[in-house]
């Protein structure tokens, strides 16, 4: 089993590797990975003007963490839609199907913590 880090670990957006969605509308940086001593994921995503991107659901008991840096979001589940704007935190059971939606005409940027309880 992994230790817990020890030393400072820095990660720098220019480094990352972008993965993108269903389209290129959506692009998300992945900063930080579930490790067995981490039960969390962190992002930086960025969803283009006028766009979305649905995801299926995580894990069972997942709940996903999200703040709103820039733009506001729409995000559409089987429970409803929630308007985030800027500064704006939202948590949910991230089990279920779940779409990004952006309608305004600039760029949304979020953040977005995947937590998985154990």
């Amino acid at each position: 089993m992994e230790h817990i880090e020890k030393e400072a670990t820095v990660v720098r957006k220019s480094e990352l590797t972008v993965q993108t969605g269903e389209t290129e509308h959506y692009r998300i940086y992945c900063y930080f990975t579930n490790t067995p001593v981490r039960n969390f994921e962190l992002f930086y995503v960025e969803l283009d003007a006028n766009s979305s991107n649905a995801t299926i659901g995580h894990s069972e008991k997942a709940q996903e963490y999200i703040y709103v840096v820039e733009g506001e979001l729409v995000l559409h589940t089987e429970m409803g839609d929630h308007t985030l704007k800027q500064g704006d935190a939202l948590v949910f059971d991230s089990s279920m199907d779940h779409t990004y939606i952006n309608q305004q005409n600039f760029l949304l940027s979020f953040i977005v913590v995947n937590f998985y309880p154990n």
